[in-house]
């Protein structure tokens, strides 16, 4: 298992690096990337479009030059963290080197690789979907705290990226009330976690 762990490392560098190999630099940003770079000279709690959460890293893009580099790097970087995370969760599922592998290909070859080069909301909101599913794989398998604390994290940070986020949440606990993991309701900690949520969430409720 530890050398199955090991390949996930390489194969995410690969992710991170492909996308700028196959971008032709005649293009232009995409016209909604162009929205979403501009929000960052007007930084706010929320915007009519969207969360601010992307709004910051369009900030760091500005600060660092705002070239195609860093347009494309921070969707590329939360692709890569992505696959990290489900590549993982697969292995903590039992998966070897193959499944690795095959978490691997949607990254470079399907949809993915598109999705997370699009400096968009999409692309954080994929994202954590990811680590609050991951989150929750890992609480059920150890019953360990610190997973529904990290949950309660991802939840927030994704709210503020996109608001499609509570649909998923909402669905995933619905899930859980029809299961023997139903018990989770019982602790505490999670109400804890959901507390953190709100808080991250607070300030663009209230904008």
């Amino acid at each position: 298992m530890k050398r199955t762990n090991i390949l996930i490392y390489p194969l995410a560098i690969l992710k991170l690096v492909i996308p700028y190999l196959l971008q032709n630099n005649l293009y232009e940003p995409h016209r909604d990337e162009f929205l979403y770079l501009a929000e960052a000279h007007h930084l706010a709690w929320g915007y009519l479009e969207v969360p601010p959460l992307l709004s910051f890293f369009a900030w760091l893009t500005h600060l660092f030059g705002h070239d195609m580099f860093w347009v494309k790097f921070w969707p590329d970087l939360f692709g890569m963290f992505t696959f990290i995370i489900a590549a993982k969760a697969v292995q903590k599922l039992g998966g070897g080197a193959f499944a690795t592998f095959l978490v691997f290909l949607p990254f470079v070859f399907g949809v993915y690789l598109r999705l997370f080069f699009l400096f968009q909301p999409n692309t954080p909101e994929v994202f954590f979907w990811t680590l609050i599913s991951y989150s929750l794989l890992r609480y059920i398998q150890t019953k360990k705290n610190k997973y529904l604390y990290i949950l309660g994290i991802a939840i927030g940070l994704g709210m503020i990226s996109k608001y499609s986020v509570a649909f998923f949440v909402v669905s995933i606990l619905a899930g859980l009330l029809l299961t023997r993991q139903r018990r989770i309701f019982g602790n505490e900690k999670l109400y804890y976690a959901g507390g953190i949520a709100i808080l991250i969430f607070l300030p663009t409720a209230l904008w």
